[in-house]
């Protein structure tokens, strides 16, 4: 009996300094930094770039995600795959007024982080994309919330394709539930067409939900407001409600494509004044 206590001691002096050791090495990996900044711009004091902390479970050491940036370095990442992770405030160039007022209402916007949505419509080629690309990167840089981009041309096709299916629920929570929600080309149809019902419904899902969240959206489209509540009013009613001030659009007029434009000096746009920032 002895022996047997005498072993038993003698194990609960080696877990015991097991596992003494165990939290040490712990506490040192997590003092190490990592270069994650260097890549993505984004730094993290808690983990100290390295997007994942040692833990100590049980007896053994194990590695988990960042709970501060994880999600953020996802959401920048993704925005660099989208290719439109250079679009800040501080590159949109202004040369017109209008483009002056448009960059000063959205900058109070993303800096306002109040709950209210941002939409954007009218003319093609006008920064529409610019500039909530860049409401979206503050969010994400200076809020430190999760943000994702929904191309709405290419996400809602592929949406639309698993709706009987039992991935659909999966897809759609990821953009109805994330803090940030920026939808890009919202209702983009080919000329002469109008958004079919297929692409309403999943629209009215999407928003209907993070409306009654309260979940910050970011919306640009070639369509006005007015148009939206044309195709479907109880949609554009919702967008409307919580865009308020922040609901903007550009008139139509081709000298205000940049795209088309951006080799003349020019051009003539009309003052941002003299279009919409009311609502419709």
């Amino acid at each position: 009996m002895q022996d047997k206590g005498t072993l038993t001691n003698t194990q609960q002096s080696f877990e015991k300094s097991y596992l003494g050791h165990l939290r040490q090495w712990c506490e040192a990996l997590n003092q190490l930094p990592g270069n994650l900044d260097k890549m993505d711009g984004f730094n993290c004091d808690h983990c100290q770039n390295r997007g994942c902390v040692h833990v100590v479970r049980g007896d053994y050491l194990s590695a988990v995600d960042c709970p501060k940036c994880a999600s953020i370095r996802k959401s920048i990442w993704d925005l660099k795959r989208s290719g439109l992770e250079n679009k800040s405030f501080s590159s949109y160039i202004v040369t017109e007024q209008w483009q002056e007022g448009l960059l000063s209402i959205v900058r109070t916007f993303a800096g306002e982080c109040s709950g209210k949505w941002l939409y954007i419509g009218g003319q093609s080629g006008a920064g529409k994309t610019h500039l909530c690309t860049a409401a979206l990167r503050t969010f994400i840089f200076k809020h430190r919330q999760e943000a994702l981009l929904f191309e709405w041309v290419e996400k809602s096709k592929e949406i639309k394709q698993c709706v009987n299916t039992p991935e659909y629920n999966g897809k759609i929570s990821l953009y109805k539930d994330v803090p940030v929600l920026y939808i890009d080309d919202f209702f983009k149809v080919k000329r002469g067409e109008a958004p079919t019902s297929a692409d309403i419904n999943l629209a009215f899902e999407l928003i209907d939900y993070r409306y009654r969240k309260s979940l910050v959206t970011i919306i640009s489209s070639e369509f006005s407001l007015n148009d939206i509540i044309s195709v479907d009013e109880a949609l554009g009613s919702r967008i409307k409600s919580k865009a308020q001030e922040y609901t903007l659009h550009i008139d139509r007029d081709r000298n205000k494509n940049y795209r088309l434009n951006e080799h003349k000096n020019n051009a003539s746009c009309r003052d941002f004044g003299e279009t919409s920032t009311s609502g419709v």
